[in-house]
Order: C-alpha cells, then sequence, then structure tokens
C-alpha cells in the first residue's frame, strides 16, 4: 500500500497514509498516470475498470474518497 514517510526524531520512521481512494476508470491511460499521482502525493489508491467493480468496493469503509468516471461500462 503506498504510503509517504514522516521522520520521528525520537524513534524510527513511521509510515502515513493520508488517504484511501478508490479510482473507478476503466481507460488505463488515464488510470495509470492518476494512480501514480496520487500513489506519489501519499495517497492509497486502489483502481477498479468498471461500475460493477466500483459498487462492490465503495461500500468499504476505508475509502475516504471515490474518483469516478461516469461512463464506466456494466
Amino acid at each position: 500500500m503506498p504510503t509517504s514517510s514522516t521522520h520521528d526524531r525520537t524513534g524510527p520512521t513511521t509510515e502515513v497514509l493520508l488517504a484511501e481512494v478508490l479510482l473507478a476508470e476503466d481507460d488505463a491511460a488515464i488510470a495509470e498516470p492518476l494512480a501514480r499521482a496520487l500513489t506519489r502525493e501519499g495517497y492509497g489508491c486502489v483502481v477498479v475498470s468498471d461500475g460493477a467493480a466500483a459498487l462492490e468496493q465503495a461500500v468499504d469503509p476505508r475509502f475516504e474518497l471515490l474518483v469516478l468516471d461516469l461512463g464506466l461500462p456494466k
């Protein structure tokens, strides 16, 4: 799971995840760079490519944000 690092001067490096994002996008040319950008900025990112998978995952309480392509198949 992607994380960003913070350094505590009194102990070892700790990993802090800003938020978990569900990215629902069927076009890999859009999904892949967006997922990389979110990860680079410290967000966890789960990518799904159709509406059925998005609905199945969207009920998971770990997701704080849903980025949704409105024209998904299924």
